[in-house]
């Protein structure tokens, strides 16, 4: 119609979906979730949309610099990206942005019975992990310490990483236990 009425014709770009690994993307599809009560509503954060990303803890800028680094694509919907690639970017914003710090939710107090061989009694925790510059913080390491329950078991079991019998572990910043 157009061309006959010979007026400007923009080009228009078409471009592939996005489509992330082990998500549902679709608009008819969250929507059927919504309406089935699956989920609460398009901000439920296990959905990967804008709103359920920012209530997951996602910033603007993190989302920005997924979808730059993935790129965009003309043709094929069956490109598929990780999921990983985007927390893999939130990852990345976060060790520049968030400190760290220790909380034991459900501690379990341990005794180091050899405490007078444990050659550093204070240790030094970065507070951003990759670039220590921007702080630490010193811990005192003491006779009495407190550990989170899920590492640890009083039986030796199988492929269980944490503090338990006969297994030597390697504290956090700290001694080996």
């Amino acid at each position: 119609m157009l061309k006959d009425l010979d007026v400007y014709q923009p080009y228009v770009w078409e471009y592939s979906r996005l489509n992330i690994s082990n998500t549902v993307l679709s608009k008819r599809k969250i929507e059927e979730m919504v309406n089935t009560g699956l989920v609460t509503g398009w901000d439920d954060p296990r959905l990967h949309t804008i709103q359920g990303l920012r209530r997951r803890g996602y910033t603007p800028s993190m989302i920005n610099k997924f979808c730059a680094k993935i790129g965009v694509a003309r043709t094929g919907n069956e490109n598929l990206t990780s999921y990983k690639k985007l927390e893999f970017y939130a990852r990345e914003e976060l060790n520049a942005t968030a400190p760290r710090t220790f909380a034991v939710l459900d501690p379990v107090e341990l005794e180091i019975v050899n405490y007078d061989d444990v050659a550093e009694k204070q240790v030094e925790a970065c507070i951003f992990p990759p670039d220590k510059t921007k702080g630490v913080n010193t811990l005192q390491v003491t006779k009495n310490i407190y550990v989170d329950a899920a590492d640890f078991s009083e039986t030796e079991k199988g492929g269980f990483f944490g503090i338990m019998p006969g297994q030597v572990v390697c504290l956090r910043y700290g001694p080996f236990v």
